[in-house]
């Protein structure tokens, strides 16, 4: 695709039609990736917006789901409930959420491994390492080496952990 879009029009072999319709070809095959759930529940967080510019501000690998309850002036119990119903998702996924999607930053902006687990308050090296296998199938090392090697996309192990 990427050659297509560098070579000179006089040698591109498709007419503006056949390349609409590859590009259309490769969004469908991108977007049949992922489950339809994540296309959904991020229309359902924008009822929690004050609660997601809070992590966005906020949010580390310390921060407990009781945190998030008391923000909201709520008990843990009755906000898990609540928001795991009507989002989806748990409190603690939205956490690991949006640290995965600090953490996917901090990489892509050259942070060393060690500079994101210090900025994102891990115990550890080791443990952010842990942590973010756990949620992309592979080392942070590995991935900022080859961001595209990963297989199919599944809820715990996301190419692109975002809301």
């Amino acid at each position: 695709m990427l050659k297509l879009f560098e070579s000179p029009p006089e040698k591109l072999p498709f007419s503006s039609l056949e390349l609409r319709a590859a590009v259309f070809a490769v969004l469908l095959r991108v977007l049949a990736l992922y489950p339809e759930e994540d296309f959904q529940n991020p229309l359902l967080l924008r009822h929690y917006s004050v609660l997601t510019d809070y992590l966005s501000q906020h949010g580390n690998a310390s921060t407990r789901v009781s945190q998030l309850a008391d923000f909201l002036g709520e008990s843990r119990e009755g906000f898990t409930r609540r928001f795991s119903s009507e989002t989806g998702i748990t409190p603690k996924q939205l956490i690991d959420r949006f640290l995965m999607s600090k953490a996917l930053d901090l990489l892509n902006g050259n942070a060393s491994v060690k500079e994101v687990a210090c900025l994102l308050n891990f115990s550890s090296e080791f443990a952010f390492s842990r942590f973010f296998k756990k949620h992309m199938g592979e080392a942070p090392n590995h991935w900022r080496k080859n961001p595209l090697s990963a297989g199919t996309y599944s809820s715990t192990k996301s190419r692109n952990a975002v809301l």
